[in-house]
């Protein structure tokens, strides 16, 4: 009763965390019985596949290498909004009107208000980050002007557009978007997917650990900010040994061959671990193999979704003090926060939960009954976005 018809829409490749919060968000809302149509420009087939230099070898890999770069910013910021126009109508053509349109945000893309407005659909609009300050401070963005006038423009003609946090909010809020149409809803995971149930035998085994070692590890995709170097820095230090630790490093990236050059000219390779991109499907039997999961760098407005992953599993985290980490953690009770800005405060938290197994063992047990309070679950973000479109079909 009551179950309605979406049109998921995202030029997104959905290849790393952004294709599990896809997956996730269209599974939550096939779960509770609703019908999703997902409309994207990159096929299936295309989507994991990339070459040796990590380029995509599909529509956009090509279309990326073969223009300059100014060329392939005004392609971005104007050149796919018709065709995604084009694509949505010829999906509702193949099966029936949906009720509202869910569109993941991408820079320049109008397609779903724009098809909102023509087919006088409710829009719902997910924003994971402010893309047009993002590629300006990190990919050099040229036209950055240009950028912001259209974020704020397609935001801005959205009937409801989703945060992942408070910060990203007022981010969006500063740039021109109406307040009252941005709700915050944090990433999630499934609900039994990780926890205290699921074994770490398995790789605690692969990894060559002793029931007395300490794993810290982390997960994700290595990037110079990061600080993962720090991790390996610790790794080699006197108290470490001492209390055991090993550093596991489980993912990829542009760092990795450094972060290796520098494990072994510490002479810490036995003590640190490099396990390599892996299936999300092993995540949960990875971090069970966890004493404690860190997450040294986060960028301001993000919402890291292997932080929720960790608390999920019962592991202490360690986590940077920064205004969107306080709105998932409490500091020194579900999770032990250090200033980013204080040489050594990374170090030291971390040593203070390897050192203390009473430690590690409140801050998972808070943990988790943060995911349980705050309801981190892809099923329950599903039914507030249920819950907003009914409220708009409402007021339509």
């Amino acid at each position: 009763k009551g179950f309605m018809d979406i049109l998921y829409h995202h030029r997104t490749l959905a290849t790393d965390a952004q294709g599990v919060h896809i997956r996730a968000m269209i599974g939550a809302f096939r779960g509770l019985g609703h019908t999703v149509n997902e409309v994207s420009l990159v096929s299936s087939e295309e989507e994991g596949v990339r070459d040796e230099e990590g380029e995509h070898q599909g529509l956009i890999g090509r279309i990326r290498r073969g223009l300059p770069k100014v060329a392939y910013e005004l392609l971005e910021l104007y050149g796919y909004t018709p065709v995604g126009l084009r694509r949505i109508k010829q999906a509702i053509l193949r099966g029936q009107t949906p009720d509202f349109i869910y569109e993941r945000y991408s820079l320049g893309n109008a397609a779903g208000v724009k098809a909102g407005k023509k087919l006088n659909l409710p829009v719902i609009v997910e924003v994971n980050a402010p893309l047009a300050l993002e590629k300006s401070l990190y990919d050099g963005l040229r036209f950055h002007s240009l950028a912001m006038k259209s974020e704020r423009k397609i935001l801005s003609a959205a009937d409801q557009v989703i945060t992942v946090t408070g910060e990203l909010k007022r981010i969006l809020v500063s740039q021109g978007v109406p307040e009252e149409r941005i709700v915050v809803m944090s990433n999630g995971v499934h609900r039994g997917e990780f926890g205290p149930q699921i074994e770490g035998k398995k790789w605690r085994s692969r990894l060559g650990v002793t029931m007395d070692d300490v794993v810290v590890g982390f997960v994700g995709w290595f990037r110079p900010w990061h600080g993962l170097h720090r991790l390996i820095e610790l790794a080699a230090s006197r108290k470490a040994r001492d209390a055991k630790m090993v550093v596991v490093l489980v993912g990829d990236g542009p760092s990795r061959e450094e972060l290796e050059r520098q494990a072994k000219s510490l002479d810490v390779l036995p003590f640190v671990r490099f396990l390599g991109a892996q299936e999300h499907v092993e995540i949960p039997e990875i971090l069970a193999a966890f004493d404690v999961a860190v997450q040294p760098e986060v960028t301001d407005y993000a919402c890291p979704m292997k932080l929720i992953e960790y608390l999920a599993a019962g592991k202490a985290v360690v986590a940077p003090r920064k205004a969107n980490i306080v709105e998932l953690v409490e500091d020194g009770k579900s999770a032990l926060l250090f200033d980013t800005e204080d040489e050594g405060a990374l170090e030291e938290a971390l040593l203070n939960v390897v050192c203390s197994a009473t430690l590690r063992r409140q801050l998972a047990v808070e943990g988790l009954h943060t995911i349980e309070r705050r309801g981190l679950y892809w099923d329950e973000n599903a039914r507030r976005v249920m819950e907003i479109a009914r409220s708009l079909q409402a007021q339509a």
